[in-house]
């Protein structure tokens, strides 16, 4: 039972209502990776390891234990095309995961979610993306036509600063630098 003072909306509701109204299917399969990082991070950023089965079984029953016996997990990634507002135990899940996911996680949800722009790499030989870490600079190769969805870019000179949606390399780093020549950076 839903009390006063958890919002009416909640950040994962508004992302399902969001994503029928999109057919384009770039644009369905950003929002399905925002789906898969925020479920990633639920799982292993938060202390409470319970979160993912209390929403599964809210989702399917509308309690916190499982009557139906079905203790599969839910995939988020999957949900959005069966998302009805008239069932009570979805809302009830939905608000179930405002309340426990923080809202710094809710916000890089919310950018991932709403992805403008992607950078792919144009040059025939590929290009190298380098960053510095403490101790000298990492490079990681990419061959052409990869493309990687950003949450930002600057230019810088003769090169981008870019900041990928997703971490890469087996450093798994974010913040990357690449020669402007050999990308093309365009909106989704």
């Amino acid at each position: 039972m839903a009390n006063s003072s958890i919002p009416e909306s909640s950040f994962l509701k508004e992302a399902f209502i969001s994503y029928t109204s999109y057919t384009n299917t770039t644009k369905q399969s950003i929002q399905k990776f925002a789906l898969q990082w925020l479920q990633s991070n639920i799982e292993s950023e938060l202390e409470d390891q319970t979160i993912m089965t209390i929403f599964t079984q809210k989702w399917r029953t509308g309690t916190e234990t499982s009557v139906t016996g079905d203790n599969s997990p839910l995939y988020l990634e999957n949900l959005p095309g069966s998302y009805k507002k008239s069932k009570t135990n979805q809302e009830d899940a939905l608000l179930f995961i405002h309340e426990k996911v923080p809202p710094k996680m809710q916000e890089e949800f919310k950018k991932r979610w709403s992805l403008k722009t992607k950078l792919e790499v144009s040059n025939p030989s590929g290009t190298e993306f380098t960053t510095e870490d403490g101790e000298g600079i990492i490079s990681y190769r990419v061959e052409k036509k990869q493309i990687y969805y950003l949450l930002s870019f600057e230019e810088k000179g003769e090169q981008y600063t870019i900041v990928l949606a997703e971490k890469i390399s087996p450093q798994k780093y974010d913040t990357w630098l690449v020669n402007k020549a050999d990308v093309k950076i365009s909106d989704v």
